[in-house]
């Protein structure tokens, strides 16, 4: 799908996936357990504050200007070092993502099913009517599940 720019740049196109309904909702539950277990073992740190329930960049944003002026009221000194990570989405290593979801401690039928939802999963281009042939995708997570944003936040 084309998001903005040159259209004959291929950079400037990302990649959509089909998802069902069923697919959707099963994945909010996923999504549902997994935060309540990151939480409850405290895998995710205070400090991160994206796509996480009562914590949005305001909240983020508020923390970072209470630290500055904190260290300012103390005479000392602040450095902020901003990161962005382009197409995080896309670059994410599927073997990376289960080795760290098994670190946490998700083992068993919870983690396979992770295996399974990552695995055999293949994309082809579609340009003016022509269409590729079918590529297997070994990185990224599907964009418009919620799972998705799960993945980008450590």
């Amino acid at each position: 799908m084309f998001k903005s720019g040159d259209q004959s740049d291929f950079t400037n196109y990302r990649p959509i996936s089909v998802l069902l309904a069923f697919s959707k909702i099963f994945g909010k539950l996923v999504h549902t357990r997994l935060m309540n277990y990151l939480e409850k073992h405290s895998v995710l740190t205070e400090n991160q504050f994206g796509f996480r329930s009562n914590r949005d960049t305001c909240l983020a944003v508020a923390d970072i200007i209470d630290k500055v002026t904190d260290k300012l009221d103390a005479y000392n000194y602040s450095l902020g070092l901003f990161i962005v990570l382009s197409k995080a989405f896309h670059t994410l290593d599927h073997a990376i993502l289960i080795a760290k979801l098994e670190f946490y401690g998700v083992t068993g039928n919870a983690l396979n099913w992770f295996r399974s939802y990552l695995s055999n999963r293949q994309q082809y281009v579609d340009y003016n009517g022509v269409q590729s042939s079918l590529f297997h995708i070994r990185t990224g997570v599907p964009q418009g599940s919620i799972l998705g944003l799960l993945t980008t936040d450590h």
